[in-house]
């Protein structure tokens, strides 16, 4: 191939098939000319984060000081505050840090949930977990909180098996809590095969008769699961208690209309679960089902009734009678009463 004057061999790239020059020369020039431009840019969020992941106490100190947002206590876009994230992976410099220098408030909460909170429900190793809990409990952490779900410091350390942790709070926390399931911290320790931590519970007088949502009780819970040591520390039950099904649901029109005598209205028996949970008392259902109680004897229960009936603890009755309270409260109006729409047919 022919070639203009100066060029040799080596520049045959430059060229086309026809001797032109060729079009992707300029660009090849300029593409290994130009200067390298960086893509993506972290942020503070993302800085943070892997300094917190990291345990890196520095770099965290360096974000904390020139972001305002995040030192006051301000979520991460990851989704979490920095402390949150700190106890989550139980890094105790910095929650340290967090806590003492940047005097970040450790009941703040976030979703209803607190720094407490977060470290019960680590998968750390317990002895870092407990350090971080001792921490935030010297700076006032509030154990008795609970989460959206109704779930507890003391029930997130059952589940995941710290030991000290549950040792440590299991005097200042209710038992008797239960979460959306009807779960006390008993439950979750039996649910999660944690033998060491429900025989605390046992020891500090935790319930073993409660009934959960799906109408077990604890023992019941530990041999569907086949954890039968856990069984074994149970009482025996001198009978399996199952919620009749006029109690769990409306089947049929007698539910709402009154029979052919007078003496036969309706029991309307499946609204007491809904207004026991709404107490917080759900797990005192089997009582009241025991007993053949229909809404209207509930509805004008007593202390000395609900005694009777063996609700035994004070402090259990007065939930009750709080609530029977406020339900009386309201204002009676036609909406109260249940009613059929014209075109709909009773199978």
């Amino acid at each position: 191939m022919y070639r203009p004057a100066g060029y040799d061999d080596s520049d045959e790239d430059e060229f086309d098939e026809f001797g032109y020059i060729s079009n992707s020369y300029s660009e090849k020039k300029i593409n290994q000319n130009a200067p390298v431009v960086k893509t993506f840019l972290e942020d503070d969020d993302t800085i943070l984060y892997n300094a917190i992941l990291d345990d890196n106490l520095e770099e965290t100190k360096r974000i904390m000081k020139q972001n305002d947002f995040l030192r006051s206590g301000g979520e991460l876009r990851q989704g979490w505050p920095a402390l949150f994230y700190a106890c989550y992976e139980a890094k105790l410099t910095i929650v340290k840090y967090l806590v003492e220098e940047e005097q970040l408030d450790v009941n703040r909460e976030y979703e209803l949930q607190t720094a407490l909170m977060i470290t019960c429900s680590s998968t750390q190793s317990s002895e870092c977990v407990y350090q971080i809990v001792k921490l935030l409990l010297d700076y006032g952490a509030i154990i008795g909180m609970m989460d959206q779900y109704g779930r507890s410091p003391l029930m997130f350390a059952c589940r995941e098996g710290h030991l000290e942790v549950v040792k440590e709070i299991v005097s200042e926390s209710s038992l008797l809590s239960v979460d959306y399931e009807g779960n006390t911290a008993l439950f979750h320790a039996v649910i999660h095969n944690r033998l060491e931590v429900v025989k605390i519970l046992l020891r500090a007088g935790a319930q073993t008769y409660a009934v959960n949502r799906q109408g077990y009780t604890p023992r019941q819970c530990a041999i569907n699961c086949n954890y039968l040591e856990i069984a074994e520390l149970f009482p025996l039950e001198t009978k399996a208690f199952e919620i009749p099904s006029n109690y769990l649901c409306y089947s049929s029109y007698r539910n709402f209309i009154s029979g052919i005598e007078d003496d036969e209205p309706p029991g309307y028996y499946p609204d007491l679960r809904p207004m026991l949970f709404g107490m917080n008392s759900e797990s005192k259902l089997h009582i009241f089902v025991e007993s053949g109680l229909n809404l209207f004897e509930f509805l004008t229960l007593t202390d000395e009734k609900l005694c009777n009936l063996g609700v035994k603890y004070p402090i259990e009755r007065k939930r009750i009678l709080l609530g029977l309270y406020d339900f009386h409260r309201q204002k009676w109006s036609n909406n109260s009463l249940w009613t059929m729409e014209k075109q709909r047919v009773l199978e």
